[in-house]
């Protein structure tokens, strides 16, 4: 099952993607009975996703990082455990770097690396043009 940023793969991608969804705003008012409820538009929070991926070493890493730093700001496709929606893109509004470690020995991973890579993304839902 693939695990994809845009063009970017992971072992792991934790996190759970919320879709835009309608908003509401109520109002009440003294001495009026009842409750009006207002739609105030289709969007979402931001989200954060925590992503792990193998390198060969630290410096692979750290460039591997740059590359991901280099992504804020641009819509992409998200694909967790193959399940991606058609609809909705994800604007990556930051990343983070949480740790860089490595191992003694490279067990499975993407690129069979000794260093794991691990990055909080925030990113923000919105659908694609045309979609509601």
């Amino acid at each position: 099952m693939a695990n994809l940023i845009g063009n970017f793969g992971f072992i792991r991608i934790d996190g759970e993607l919320q879709l835009p969804r309608q908003r509401h705003s109520l109002e009440t008012r003294a001495g009026v009975d009842g409750t009006a409820v207002w739609k105030t538009g289709t969007r979402a929070d931001p989200q954060r996703l925590v992503t792990v991926v193998d390198t060969l070493n630290e410096g692979a890493a750290t460039l591997l990082y740059r590359m991901y730093v280099d992504e804020t700001s641009r819509l992409v496709r998200i694909e967790v455990n193959g399940v991606s929606w058609t609809y909705v893109d994800y604007l990556i509004l930051n990343v983070e770097k949480l740790r860089i470690r490595n191992h003694l020995a490279a067990v499975g991973g993407l690129f069979g690396g000794y260093t794991l890579l691990t990055c909080a993304w925030d990113v923000l839902p919105v659908f694609r043009d045309g979609q509601s």
